[in-house]
């Protein structure tokens, strides 16, 4: 990651047999939610789709709270949060990858559609997905 003047390493973490797992899921969920989505931990992005944000690259601290906080949550549009400055959609909802305590929490991560909010089924599916994954994570 550069900087203006800094170059900036990070140490690549692997999620190997899972990042497959995770990117099934999230293939499905976008056959039925077609905006963007993404898998992250309390740090950093697992994986994603429809968007560009590439396996290990750290999320804002501001969402990392509510990862950290394993909570369901359906961001208001009036308090924008953007995962990057190049992603012109904001966070629309977090739902929490619950898996065996004593586990980095996790969480999917939808985006808002373009100028459209998100339906309760797309919601639901996003929902259904997230508590998938925390069966097929542990």
């Amino acid at each position: 990651e550069s900087t203006g003047e800094d170059i900036r390493l990070r140490r690549y973490q692997t999620y190997t047999a899972d990042s497959q797992k995770v990117l099934t899921y999230l293939d499905i969920l976008y056959s039925v939610v077609p905006c963007g989505a993404f898998v992250c931990s309390d740090d950093s992005v697992c994986a994603s789709k429809g968007i560009h944000l590439i396996k290990g690259s750290p999320i804002p601290k501001e969402l990392a709270e509510y990862v950290a906080a394993e909570k369901e949550t359906v961001f208001d549009s009036e308090h924008p949060i953007y995962v990057r400055p190049h992603l012109k959609n904001p966070v629309a909802a977090l739902f929490p990858i619950i898996r065996q305590s004593g586990q980095l929490p996790m969480a999917l991560v939808l985006l808002e559609k373009r100028g459209a909010p998100l339906s309760e089924m797309e919601l639901g599916s996003a929902k259904l997905i997230a508590v998938t994954l925390g069966h097929q994570l542990n």
